[in-house]
């Protein structure tokens, strides 16, 4: 929860939800794709709201297995090495 409070307004300005990342600086957009939570609210949005198909959805959701890959896989492969 203390981690919580302090991040969670700034992630969601970063995702683009309250302002748009085309209207931000081209640093801070590249930095809101680190954030899983851009991505998915550029999957959910489009999906819950306009009926968009996973096709339509593509490149958000690539980059959210993405960031499964860069933020799971040290995760999976310390719990993996811990075991032996």
């Amino acid at each position: 929860m203390k981690i919580l409070l302090p991040t969670s307004v700034p992630l969601v300005f970063l995702a683009g939800f309250a302002w748009p990342l085309q209207s931000m600086p081209g640093w801070l957009s590249a930095l809101a794709w680190f954030s899983p939570a851009t991505c998915a609210m550029h999957i959910f949005v489009p999906i819950n709201q306009m009926g968009a198909s996973l096709e339509d959805v593509f490149g958000p959701l690539a980059k959210l297995m993405a960031l499964l890959a860069l933020y799971g896989g040290p995760n999976i492969w310390s719990g993996t090495n811990s075991a032996r």
